[in-house]
């Protein structure tokens, strides 16, 4: 017999990660557009590799 309440659950779980999938994956695009356009990310990143800069560079606008 099938558990209608725990399929409902899982369901609905699924569907919730699918969402914070989307989410992240629109993220990601965000985030890659903003260093393939941005030159200041590109050097922010570089002085990060390099040791300059000890903080983690903000890459939201």
């Amino acid at each position: 017999m099938v558990d209608s309440k725990a399929l409902a659950n899982e369901l609905q779980q699924a569907r919730a990660a699918r969402i914070e999938a989307e989410t992240a994956w629109c993220d990601v695009e965000e985030l890659l557009w903003e260093v393939q356009h941005g030159l200041r990310y590109w050097r922010r990143l570089a002085q990060v590799e390099a040791g300059v800069v000890t903080d983690p560079p903000r890459l939201t606008h």
